[in-house]
């Protein structure tokens, strides 16, 4: 009987440790757009913040500047939120820009005054239009149900983002021809 036992006992180990991989796995596949939301927003707050900050020191336009300012402040309010959401569900903020968001903020640094405020809020037209998009996508994939409040309720603070680059990038492309 107690050879039977160890047998058994072997057996559901082998079983176990055979299974439980794809258990698990299953459960990371689940959150994999989660995790994908968490650091591409954290990416895309980092380089607003970034490129902001060099639309402060760049731009001639008193709009622009004021838009940097505003952006900024809804910044820091997104990554302060979504740092608490991540902490308490182990997801990892992104610290890094992508390659592409570098090489933006490298084009922008050379530019001044018009040239600048166009290029800036052409880029901020592109980029707040891509995070309309993730979040969007996250109001309704996300599995973490913090998360998926937490975009449902910035979503609209993004949308007007949106709108507001693509009026601002008007009135300097207009200004500048």
């Amino acid at each position: 009987m107690n050879r039977r036992f160890s047998y058994v006992c072997v057996l559901i180990g082998i079983v176990l440790a055979v299974v439980s991989p794809r258990f698990v796995r299953a459960e990371d596949d689940s959150k994999a757009f989660d995790k994908r939301f968490v650091k591409e927003a954290s990416e895309w707050a980092m380089t607003m913040d970034s490129i902001s900050r060099l639309a402060k020191e760049n731009s001639r336009s008193d709009g622009v500047k004021h838009y940097a300012e505003v952006v900024l402040d809804g910044q820091k309010k997104l990554v302060d939120e979504l740092r608490e959401i991540a902490k308490r569900h182990d997801y990892h903020l992104s610290d890094d820009m992508t390659e592409h968001q570098r090489e933006t903020k490298r084009r922008l640094e050379h530019l001044h005054d018009d040239d600048f405020d166009v290029e800036y809020m052409s880029e901020q037209r592109v980029d707040e239009q891509a995070m309309v998009d993730l979040f969007e996508k996250a109001r309704k994939e996300c599995v973490d149900e913090n998360l998926r409040g937490f975009a449902d309720r910035k979503l609209p603070a993004v949308k007007d983002f949106r709108d507001n680059a693509e009026e601002l990038y008007k009135k300097v492309k207009d200004k500048r021809r």
